[in-house]
Parts: structure tokens; C-alpha cells; sequence
């Protein structure tokens, strides 16, 4: 795993088949608990290892230096716009 702190929250990139890129984690103390209603889906992209909560994104990056590079979506869904493609 590869960790950033931005903030207070961290940004993790969760190992991939590539080398030095994977999906892009979100941990820290402003990172919600879940969806409201929806235990699947809060199941399959929050999770807690330690003192806060993390978000797995479902896109895919890399970090070089400072920079955090966006590769593409690991999954289908538009996430900031709630729009399910498959």
C-alpha cells in the first residue's frame, strides 16, 4: 500500500495489478460511516481498519511524488454523479 496524508484524512492506494498504482482508498475523519439505508452498498465500500473509516473509491491512480494520477474507473458507476453504467 502506498499512503498520502492530505489533511487530516489519508489516501491510500490499495495494491493493483500494475506496479506502484491500485485503487484510491479514503481514510481519515471526515470519510462517512456509509450510505443511508443501504448496508450492501455500504458493505462492499467502507470499511474500518483502525480509528476512522475508509472509502473505497473504485478508481484506479497512482501517486509520482505529490501528484496523484487518475488511471480510469475499476468499476462502472459515475460515483459524484449516483449513476449506475452496468
Amino acid at each position: 500500500m502506498f499512503l498520502k496524508k492530505i489533511l487530516k484524512s489519508q489516501l491510500i492506494l490499495q495494491k493493483g495489478e500494475e506496479k506502484d498504482q491500485g485503487e484510491v482508498i479514503i481514510e481519515g475523519p471526515s470519510v462517512s460511516k456509509g450510505y443511508l439505508n443501504n448496508p450492501e452498498k455500504t458493505k462492499a465500500a467502507f470499511f474500518k481498519d483502525g480509528e476512522h473509516s475508509s472509502y473505497r473509491t473504485g478508481d484506479l491512480g497512482f501517486l509520482d511524488g505529490d501528484m496523484l494520477f487518475y488511471r480510469g474507473r475499476i468499476d462502472f458507476k459515475l460515483s459524484s454523479m449516483a449513476i449506475v453504467l452496468n
